[in-house]
C-alpha cells in the first residue's frame, strides 16, 4: 500500500466516524414574554428548569 493510499483510507475514516459531521442542529432556544399577571403561572410550569430572566426599566 503506496503512501497516497494510506493517507486516502486515513482522511476517509476521520470523515465517516466524525459523528459531529452527521447531527442533527439542536432544536432553537424559546423566547417567551411574560406579563406580571401571568408570572406565577408560568413560573410553576417551568420548575426545576434553566431559566434566564431579562429584565429592563426605562425611566
Amino acid at each position: 500500500m503506496n503512501h497516497s493510499t494510506r493517507l486516502g483510507l486515513a482522511l476517509g475514516c476521520l470523515l465517516i466516524g466524525n459523528p459531529g459531521i452527521s447531527q442533527a442542529p439542536e432544536a432553537a432556544v424559546k423566547l417567551q414574554v411574560v406579563k406580571y399577571a401571568g408570572l406565577a403561572e408560568t413560573v410553576s410550569k417551568l420548575k426545576g428548569k434553566v431559566v434566564v430572566v431579562d429584565f429592563w426599566a426605562d425611566f
